[in-house]
C-alpha cells in the first residue's frame, strides 16, 4: 500500500511539470500538393522545407540544418511493417518561392 502511494505521489508531482503544451493540429486540411514527384524511385510526392533566414541568425542556420537534414534523412528512409514509405519525400530548399513549409523561430504559444 505505501508503495502504491508513492508511485501516485511521485507522478501527481511529475506529470503536470513534464507535461507539454503541444501546437494546434491542423486535421481539416488537404495533403500538401508539393512539387511533383520525387527524385528517388519511388516517385512519392516533393515537399521542400526551408529555414527562414530572417527569424534565424547564421549561426542557427549552420546548427539547424544538418539536424534538419537527419529529420529529413530519417522521415525518407522510415517505413511501416509492411515495408511500404511515407508518400513524401522531404528535401530543403533555400528558395522561399519553392517551400512548402517553412521553420521559423518563434514562441509556442502557450509554451515556454
Amino acid at each position: 500500500m505505501k508503495f502504491i502511494l508513492a508511485v501516485i505521489l511521485l507522478l501527481s508531482i511529475t506529470l503536470p511539470t513534464n507535461s507539454q503544451t503541444c501546437p494546434k493540429c491542423y486535421y481539416d486540411r488537404a495533403p500538401p500538393t508539393g512539387h511533383g514527384n520525387s527524385q528517388d524511385s519511388l516517385n512519392r510526392t516533393q515537399l521542400n522545407i526551408r529555414l527562414d533566414p530572417s527569424s534565424l541568425s547564421e549561426s542557427e542556420r549552420y546548427t539547424l540544418t544538418p539536424a534538419l537534414d537527419a529529420a529529413m534523412d530519417e522521415w525518407n528512409n522510415a517505413t511501416n511493417n509492411s515495408g511500404q514509405h511515407i508518400p513524401y519525400h522531404f528535401y530543403s530548399t533555400d528558395n522561399d518561392q519553392e517551400a512548402d513549409f517553412t521553420i521559423v523561430k518563434g514562441i509556442v504559444a502557450g509554451g515556454g
